[in-house]
Parts: structure tokens; C-alpha cells; sequence
């Protein structure tokens, strides 16, 4: 799910591709998405974005009449992203599209395989008539939701330390950070990585925790020695200055080895050598060391580790590549070939299943032979005998015998 920082990298992705362009038209909604659509059309529009937390807003603005403008607000879900390209090769998982004024038309993209992400008009004002929906600009975000960490880092501080009241803070500190209301833009990878730097016990009581803070007078988000809630600017930061994040492709294309770097990033997250534990919520925490007093009882780890992938494995994971090509070509060959006639193969399950029981199917055979053995004008020794097939010989002889 794409958190904080990489919900940042989306809103100066699309600030970076709209510096400049002009967008016409309306925004077209695929026919799939369970959103409403967005009431916008404009010869000539701007688009600008900004974040906070893990939402996103773009503000449509008609160039020439700066009173006719909309803002939206896009909450990404688990797969959520935009993407930027020619308007004649849309996404097949687009489903919010702003088109370009210009020639040849591209085309901005908001993209969600998975159709867990949302989005919804907060503010809106059209030929200078406000409409009910608008609010003042510090409230022009979703509820329950506090201010961003990273730009927003003395309001954070302020509003969980003034807060410790709350009944959020009797949970672990490890559920506490996954509470938007006061650490919007934390998820799971990133508490990880804050507890483990902080050297604090993931189910620690949160209150507990972070009462001590309340001491330190400090409104600076960096120092040689970061607290756990100055870990909640510095951490993301790391994340936004690489520009990648867990979701290789969550803005546009990114590098291989671009992303192995942010892998090679996380300290704890999936690490071999650390723990994890399913929290209350049902969620996985990584932790190095004890849980702490609060984890939970019989529960027990839920994801196998990140394997760490040597340089001597990449000519075989290249070879298994090429293998699995090779199968999907052979395997796209045979569905063009004309059909031919179905082989029918009577197997023993498929005889059980019909209720044939096989020992009395062999009797059946052997019989049979018998009657035609014994049918079979032929002596023992004879040319003709000879010729008989060796279970019809071996049944002539002991019928012979008398046995």
C-alpha cells in the first residue's frame, strides 16, 4: 500500500509533468470505477497537486476564469498511482483521465489495478457561487486525519503530545503509529523501520512511550540523536529523496537498480535476522528482539523473511525466465493449432470413480482369456502354439495340467 512518502512522489510527479501544459475538456471516469464522477470541463484548465499524508489533492483551475476551479482529493488504496502518456495508449486500469490541450494529446492517469483507491470533490467554486461543500484551505482534507509528518512536522508533534489522553495511546506503540489521525502517512514498512532506529519494543504501551517527549521543548525535526516522533520526518525523507518506494511502479517507470537501492534501505522491514508477530489489528510488525508486554498471546508469524538474492543466482533466474517463455509460447501454439480428436484415457481413479472395482475387472480379463484359450484347437509345443501371445500360452498350460 503505498504510504506517506510515496504519496509525496506522486504529488511532485504530477506537479513536474503539469508545469507548463494546459488541459481541456472533461474528466472522463471509466465505467468501472464505483466513484462518482467529477463535474468539471474547461477549454483550457491547469493542474496542480500537493499531498498530506497518504492523500493526494489536484486543484483544477480554468485559465481564464480562476473562479471556475475544482479540488480533488485521491486517496491511492493499495495500488493506486498516476501515470502520464499518449492518449491513444491509455491504461486498461485507468480510471480518472485528464487530457491535454495539446498536439499530439497525452493524457494524465489515475491508475488502480486492484480498485481499492477512491476520490471525491472537497471544494469546489464555479462562476463565483461557493458551494456548501467549501471549507477553509487547512480543512480542505479527509476526516480523521492529522497533519503530514514530514510538512507539517511542529503540528504533528504538538498534536500527538497534547493528545496522550487519547484511547488510541493505551494500544501498543506499534498499533498507535498506524492511526492517521494522529500519524497520517505512517504504514507498515515505515513503523517498522521508525521502531527499530527508535530502540523501542513495538508492543510497548504508547503512551508510555511517548510521554517522555512531552518534556523536550524541541520543535526541530532532526538532530544526532532522533526521538521516535522526529523518526516520523527523517524516515519518510529518506524514502522521498530516493524518489522510489515500496511499489516499484507507483508513478512512473523506475530503475531496477533504483529500487534495489530502497531495498537495500530498509533495515528492518522483511529482514533476515528479525522477528515479526501479527498485531491485534491483524497486521505483521517486524521488530528485532522481544516483542514487548502488550503483543499479543498465541499469535504467530505470518510472512517468511525477504530472501537475499546473490549475483551467482542471476544466470539461473534468467534461465527459468526463459524456460517460462519458452512454456507460455508452447502453450499459445497448441491453443492456434486445429483440435483433434479427444484421447480418452481410462484411469484407475477415474474407474474407482465410476464405481468399477479393478480387482474384479482383472478376473473379468483373465476369464475371458481362459474361454478363448481353451476354445484354441492348438497343443502345447506347436508352431501355432508358439505363436500365441505369452498370457494366452500360460493360461492354455495350466488349463492343460488340471490346476
Amino acid at each position: 500500500m503505498p504510504e506517506g512518502p510515496e504519496v509525496r512522489v506522486s504529488s511532485l510527479y504530477v506537479n513536474e509533468i503539469c508545469k507548463g501544459r494546459a488541459f481541456t475538456g472533461e474528466v472522463v471516469k471509466s465505467a468501472v470505477s464505483k466513484c462518482s464522477g467529477v463535474d468539471f470541463s474547461s477549454p483550457r484548465y491547469s493542474i496542480t497537486s500537493e499531498s498530506r499524508g497518504k492523500e493526494m489533492a489536484l486543484t483544477l483551475e480554468c485559465l481564464k476564469d480562476t473562479k471556475n476551479k475544482i479540488r480533488v482529493i485521491f486517496r491511492f488504496g493499495m495500488s493506486g498511482r498516476f501515470r502520464f502518456g499518449p492518449a491513444s495508449e491509455i491504461h486498461k486500469h485507468a480510471h480518472l483521465m485528464f487530457f491535454t490541450h495539446e498536439e499530439p494529446r497525452n493524457v494524465l492517469m489515475f491508475v488502480d489495478v486492484r480498485r481499492f483507491g477512491s476520490w471525491h470533490v472537497v471544494a469546489m467554486e464555479e462562476g463565483g457561487k461557493k458551494e456548501k461543500e467549501e471549507v477553509d484551505p487547512e480543512e480542505k482534507w479527509g476526516e480523521n486525519r492529522g497533519p503530514d509528518p514530514m510538512l507539517q512536522y511542529a503540528l504533528f508533534r504538538s498534536h500527538v503530545l497534547e493528545n496522550l489522553t487519547d484511547s488510541i495511546f493505551n494500544k501498543p506503540i506499534c498499533e498507535a503509529l498506524l492511526n492517521q489521525k494522529f500519524f497520517n502517512g505512517i504504514g507498515n514498512y515505515l513503523r517498522a523501520e521508525i521502531l527499530y532506529r527508535a530502540k523501542v519494543t513495538p508492543f510497548s504501551a504508547a503512551r508510555d512511550v511517548l510521554q517522555p517527549l512531552r518534556d523536550e521543548t524541541t520543535s526541530c525535526p532532526e538532530s544526532h540523536c532522533p526521538d521516535l516522533l522526529q523518526l516520523c520526518f527523517v524516515v519518510p525523507s529518506e524514502v522521498v529523496q530516493m524518489k522510489v518506494g515500496f511499489g516499484k511502479t507507483l508513478t512512473c517507470e523506475v530503475a531496477d537498480e533504483d529500487y534495489e537501492r530502497f531495498i537495500a534501505w530498509l533495515q528492518c522491514y522483511e529482514n533476515p535476522g528479525m522477528n515479526n508477530l501479527v498485531d491485534h489489528n491483524g497486521r505483521t510488525i517486524w521488530f528485532k528482539g522481544e516483542a514487548g508486554p502488550m503483543a499479543p498471546k498465541n499469535r504467530k508469524s505470518r510472512w517468511k523473511r525477504r530472501k537475499v538474492v546473490k549475483e551467482e543466482d542471476d544466470a539461473k533466474r534468467e534461465e527459468l525466465e526463459i524456460k517460462d517463455v519458452k512454456l507460455k509460447e508452447g502453450k499459445k501454439n497448441s491453443r492456434n493449432a486445429s483440435p483433434g480428436p479427444p484421447i480418452q484415457v481410462e484411469t484407475e481413479t477415474k474407474r474407482r470413480s465410476k464405481g468399477v472395482d479393478a480387482a474384479a475387472l482383472r478376473k473379468k480379463k483373465r476369464n475371458a482369456i481362459s474361454e478363448e484359450v481353451e476354445a484354441t484347437p492348438v497343443q502345447d509345443g506347436s508352431a501355432e502354439f508358439d505363436q500365441l501371445p505369452i498370457a494366452k500360452r500360460l493360461r492354455k498350460r495350466h488349463t492343460s495340467t488340471g490346476h
